[in-house]
Formats: C-alpha cells, structure tokens, sequence
C-alpha cells in the first residue's frame, strides 16, 4: 500500500486558486501521479488543493473524497497577548524557533499539543480530527491502529497493493506526519518543508507478523519536474518570521 500526501500547487492565495505556475505543476505532478492507478483520492476542501487535484482526477476517473480536516491547519497560536498583540491570527509556523523551543514539551512526540501555544487554543482538538480521519481510512483497508502501530485485519490482503493520494497543504501535510510517524508537528513545522506540488510517501512497515509502522519512504519529492523542461523554482518563503496580521497569515 502506498499513501502519497500531495501539496496543493503555485497558490494564488488571494483567489484560493492556482496561478498559471501552479496550474503547470499539477498538470506534471497528474503526469506522475496517474500511472500509479490510484485506488482513492482524498482532498482538502480549499479551492487551490481541489485544482491541483483536478488534472489526476481527470486522468483517472477516481472521484474525489472532499474533507474539511486536509484544509490547512485552521488554528492560530496567539495566546499571549504581552508577545502577540492585538493579532487576531498568529500562523503557527511563523514562530521562531527560539520561541518554540523554550518549550521542552513542543519539541515531544507525547506532549508537544500540551505545550503553552498549543493547549491554549485548539491544537489537540484538530490534531486528533487528523488522526481520527486517517485511522478510519486505513481501518478500511485492514490496518486498525494500536497506539503507534496498525495492526493487519484479514481485509488487508486485498487492499495490500492499493495507492492513495491526499491532496492538502503544507501545514495540513505536517500534521499528517505528526500523526503516522509520531512527531510533534512543531519540530516538523520548523525544521522541514514541503514545496508546491512536492510528494511525500509512506508505506505500511512490517514489525512482525501482525503489526506494522507508517514508514515515510520520501518527503517534498519534486522528481516529476525532473526532465519536464520546466525551472523547479521552491516555495516562496521571505518574511515567515514577520509580525503578520489576519489578512497577511500565510495560507500555505
């Protein structure tokens, strides 16, 4: 089985839409994406991961499963306000690290959403969305999870060979990771990235005979660039650590 988390294209944020980069990046990342013959589609409920989305759905005739907790992670951190201000949106990933990291608990795979920034709002309540909604697609499949393992069902023989694709954003793709690896999602907030279009995979790892791990074989994956002619240019990234306002949250 594989399960491929796909990072919405080029965004033109003030439309929710893809500019005409982003709409060239899904078309290669549908060139690569189609020929694995995907089993199921998953994608967040923002218009720049349906678009993205669109060429694969076309070229494969899977119908798309639309899910409001892909969407990008919807929570702000501004708790306090002596550091905060007045904002009325404060983008998780736009903290410095130094911040994060005075916090023992962020950087915790157990305990990084009972850290100060994080229980003040409503992290636990949207990770745990994540990870509920993961779990019950798998439990199709014949992986049921048992703390940080799935365990084999006998309907699992039958969707062994199957590929999954999710659709979603950069901030949503770290709480995926944070749900099937585990990690805490403000270690990987800061110190990963994923880049328009970029791939990241996992596979079910057996442990023993029974039991298996999510296994991330490859993150931020742009290969489908490779040889197409076109510039692989990243993601826009100046000014993350700025004090930002609602209108100015990075909406990744």
């Amino acid at each position: 089985m594989r399960i491929l988390v796909c990072r919405h294209g080029y965004p033109d944020y003030s439309n929710d839409s893809l500019t005409e980069r982003g709409v060239m990046e899904a078309e290669l990342l549908s060139q690569r994406l189609a020929p694995l013959k995907p089993t199921d589609i998953y994608c967040s409920i923002l218009g720049r991961a349906k678009l993205t989305a669109k060429p694969t759905v076309e070229k494969t005739g899977v119908e798309p499963v639309i899910c409001d907790w892909l969407q990008e992670y919807p929570v702000s951190a501004n708790v306090f306000p002596e550091k905060d201000g007045d904002m009325s949106w404060l983008c998780p990933w736009a903290i410095g690290h130094d911040e994060w990291f005075a916090d023992e608990k962020s950087i915790s795979p157990t305990q990084w959403l009972e850290c100060d920034r994080c229980i003040g709002k409503k992290f636990p309540e949207h990770q745990k969305n994540i990870t509920t909604h993961l779990d019950e697609i798998f439990a199709t499949k014949g992986l049921v999870r048992e703390g940080n393992f799935y365990r084999k069902t006998p309907e699992y023989e039958a969707h062994k060979d199957d590929v999954i694709l999710i659709f979603c954003h950069y901030g949503a793709a770290m709480g995926i990771l944070a749900a099937l690896l585990p990690l805490s999602a403000v270690t990987l907030w800061n110190g990963f990235n994923i880049d328009p279009t970029g791939v990241t995979e996992f596979m079910p790892d057996k442990v023993d005979a029974e039991r298996f791990i999510m296994r991330c074989i490859r993150l931020n994956d742009v290969s489908h660039f490779y040889g197409s002619g076109n510039e692989y240019t990243g993601a826009p990234r100046e000014g993350w650590y700025l004090p930002r306002d609602e209108k100015d949250a990075p909406q990744v």
